[in-house]
Parts: structure tokens; C-alpha cells; sequence
């Protein structure tokens, strides 16, 4: 999942869990 989208995508798609998708993406 966080491999097909950029970790910018990731906060895009979830604006609340922006640190989580921060760890995810990097």
C-alpha cells in the first residue's frame, strides 16, 4: 500500500493520521 503511494498521498488520503502515515511512508 505505502509502496504504490507516496508518503504525500498518504497524508492526502489520511489528513488526521499524518504520523502514521509519515512512519509508513519513510
Amino acid at each position: 500500500m505505502n509502496n504504490v503511494k507516496p508518503k504525500e498521498d498518504l497524508w492526502l488520503d489520511m489528513p488526521q493520521n499524518d504520523k502514521s502515515a509519515t512512519h509508513q511512508g519513510n
